[in-house]
């Protein structure tokens, strides 16, 4: 079992005397501690602003080992972030920025179109990723067959670097885009924002991922773990279902 809600409150400023912070802190560890034990959960919960910082926590990090989880654990947020991501979209709508209905791969292409210094490549991109490079447009290509779902996680931090020497040497495409990230499968380019707020993207999550790739390299470590990576990695799973279909993820 891992740890399933994590949560940072900002109350409005005012004097907080240390016998306060004690005190709010026990109320909060009971809290928590009734919930864990009742839902079988674990929690780490936060209040922090000009006056006050109470960080508590409850359950366990590994169940099956008996590891308690601690306040100074790190927790992938996953979902917590929906309330403000879906916010901040609603924003741009209504601010006139984009529409629900508006595809999103036009926006990541753009982004992936953008040309990264080539002195800032991470030097496994040429070691490791020149050769695979150009199975991002071409997955057929000759040398591509046993180019993994895993090889194309870890290289997705270099799309940004194939206009760079070694990797048009190598025949890389000069930017690659989310279809191609998707397997060049099309219908990827069919998902909105909508879709997107309403998890019926077709993007299955991680309780769907059979390899456990989610869970191994995300959640048993501290490394940041970029989108695209994640895209990589489970696009051949979700590519079956189109956006009306979808499972929620």
């Amino acid at each position: 079992m891992l740890p399933c809600a994590v949560a940072t409150v900002s109350l409005a400023p005012r004097p907080a005397s240390n016998q306060l912070t004690t005190q709010l802190t026990t109320q909060l560890k009971q809290i928590l501690d009734k919930h864990a034990a009742f839902w079988n959960a674990s929690y780490s919960f936060a209040i922090a602003n000009d006056s006050v910082e109470v960080a508590v926590a409850a359950g366990y990090d590994d169940h099956a080992r008996g590891t308690n989880l601690t306040r100074d654990m790190q927790i992938p947020q996953g979902s917590t972030t929906k309330m403000y991501t879906a916010v901040a979209v609603m924003r741009l709508e209504e601010q006139g920025v984009l529409r629900l209905d508006d595809t999103v791969a036009p926006h990541i292409d753009r982004y992936l179109a953008v040309k990264l210094p080539c002195a800032d490549a991470p030097s496994m991109c040429a070691a490791q990723c020149a050769s695979t490079a150009p199975c991002w447009a071409n997955r057929n290509a000759s040398g591509c067959e046993g180019t993994t779902a895993e090889t194309f996680a870890a290289c997705s931090y270099c799309v940004r670097y194939f206009h760079c020497d070694a990797f048009q040497a190598a025949g890389a495409p000069e930017a690659v885009t989310l279809t191609n990230v998707w397997d060049n499968d099309p219908t990827i380019e069919l998902v909105t924002f909508r879709h997107l707020l309403t998890m019926a993207s077709g993007v299955k999550d991680y309780f769907f991922d059979r390899t456990n790739w989610l869970y191994r390299e995300v959640m048993a470590s501290t490394r940041d773990i970029e989108p695209l990576e994640y895209l990589a990695v489970t696009q051949r799973d979700s590519r079956s279902q189109s956006p009306d279909t979808a499972q929620p993820s």
